[in-house]
């Protein structure tokens, strides 16, 4: 196998494969399963170490098998220079002025900018600062610090809130909560956050989550507005209802968005007096600074979803059917019904044109690789980052149940491509990425028609078919396999 690759698990996991999952009928059972799947290191203290040796008496696992965990484990601490003498370690003699520096903070910025989506914009955004009087900022996450962090994050030395974001830009701005929490419960505190809206050039509506209400081993479950249930995948409580009243004093609304999870939002995208839309999920320290750079065209968002985003629960499949392909079909690559938002979408400041798509033959043999080109311009007024994907349609094959609609195969982004610019986008799609897996988890290659759908997550869509021809082929046959499929 590849040894610079070790497996580790979640905390406890290990053992739940017995006590909480019940897939094991033991937990030297769940210890050997473990372990003969390559889960190398037990992040737990009593799994591995109770029952493997049990196990090992037992031959439901390989002394091999356990010598190879050791050695990949010990493998990767070696070539960190774990077991090195301190003053070889560079590690060790990293002081305080190498920690948080300015070029540091330059990159945490710029990484947090790269990941914001911009899901609606009727033309309103980027803002002029020099021509707004007020602005107002409202919601439970306007000034929310710690919420931008998500959680298991370390200490950071400062962090920057959406509302200190705008206003260290000197533009006047006036803050209101409108809910004490993201739970916002009831409408008793909109009245403050109205009073703020009303005379506002725009509304900064923050809305969206936190660890209170998603997490780990729990997610948006029975939130109400004044005692009224709300959809688990919207926005909770009365943060909706808080949007609606103030469009209503004030149809000048954008709305950004601080989450880890999709958030529904379906009346609010629909609705007139939502002029923008901004997808933040949970941007780090520098947050507030990032969204504070794209609302006023320091930087112009090029961001995709890396979900889809759906209206309601109800194009939800059942939750304890873990079919992919039960209808309406689960993630992007099964899922047959209109989505809000598809994964990979996101929008521009700029305008994109696709043309030019080219690939290197129509026809290819299995365990062959697939070249495809396509041009991209900016025919836009700025330069904008642009994220070509790639995306494969499979034949329908009878006996292969889990066939996915579509399957993403590449991408590339394109970064600061100016007005007028052209770029050349290339991708090399082997028999790796048109494989399908069967039952048993194994990449097989499969004769068929198939198509190359290249876009941009937006307007762009380009498509091209070509055929494989052959038998049916494993991919572990194929030569230049990735080495994982042959561990």
């Amino acid at each position: 196998g590849a040894p610079n690759i070790s497996v580790v698990s979640d905390n406890e996991a290990i053992e739940q494969v017995y006590s909480d999952h019940h897939f094991a009928s033991s937990y030297e059972q769940a210890a050997a399963l473990c372990m003969n799947a390559s889960t190398d290191l037990d992040l737990g203290d009593t799994t591995y170490i109770k029952y493997l040796p049990v196990a090992l008496k037992d031959n439901l696992v390989q002394l091999e098998t356990i010598q190879r965990a050791v050695w990949r484990s010990l493998y990767l601490r070696i070539r960190v220079g774990d077991f090195d003498p301190v003053p070889l370690v560079p590690y060790q003699w990293i002081n305080a002025s190498q920690i948080n520096t300015p070029d540091s903070q330059a990159l945490n910025l710029k990484m947090t900018a790269e990941s914001i989506v911009l899901l609606k914009n009727t033309g309103t955004l980027p803002l002029k600062i020099f021509s707004i009087e007020k602005l107002a900022v409202i919601g439970p996450n306007a000034n929310a610090s710690t919420t931008l962090l998500s959680n298991y994050q370390g200490i950071p030395a400062f962090i920057t809130t959406v509302y200190e974001g705008i206003k260290s830009t000197g533009v006047p701005v006036e803050y209101a909560p409108g809910c004490p929490d993201v739970t916002c419960a009831n409408k008793s505190s909109f009245s403050q956050a109205l009073a703020v809206a009303a005379d506002a050039d725009f509304v900064i509506a923050v809305m969206g989550l936190d660890g209170t209400v998603e997490g780990e081993g729990h997610d948006r479950v029975n939130t109400t507005c004044d005692s009224q249930p709300v959809d688990n995948l919207a926005l909770p409580g009365c943060q909706t209802a808080l949007v609606e009243e103030i469009i209503a004093v004030n149809p000048r609304v954008i709305l950004v968005l601080i989450n880890g999870g999709p958030v529904s939002i379906p009346t609010l995208y629909a609705n007139s007096g939502v002029l923008a839309i901004l997808e933040a999920f949970y941007p780090g320290p520098l947050g507030g600074n990032a969204v504070s750079d794209v609302l006023f065209g320091e930087y112009n968002p090029g961001g995709r979803l890396p979900y889809t985003v759906l209206h309601d629960t109800t194009q939800l499949p059942v939750a304890t059917d873990y079919n992919m392909t039960t209808p309406p079909g689960r993630t992007h690559r099964y899922y047959t019904g209109k989505p809000l938002f598809p994964f990979g979408y996101g929008l521009s400041y700029t305008t994109f044109k696709y043309s030019g798509l080219v690939l290197s033959a129509s026809t290819i043999t299995v365990c062959s690789t697939l070249s495809v080109k396509v041009s991209v311009q900016n025919v836009g007024d700025v330069a904008g980052d642009d994220v070509i994907q790639i995306y494969v349609e499979p034949p329908r094959l009878s006996g292969m149940p889990f066939i996915p609609n579509i399957q993403l195969v590449g991408f590339e982004r394109v970064s600061s491509l100016p007005v007028a610019g052209n770029y050349t986008g290339s991708f090399e799609v082997n028999a790796y990425l048109l494989s399908l897996v069967d039952r048993d988890g194994e990449h097989y290659v499969f004769p068929g028609s198939y198509t190359v759908v290249v876009t941009d997550g937006a307007d762009n869509r380009l498509t091209a078919p070509f055929v494989i021809e052959g038998s049916v082929t494993n991919v572990k046959e194929c030569p230049g396999a990735p080495s994982c499929l042959a561990c």
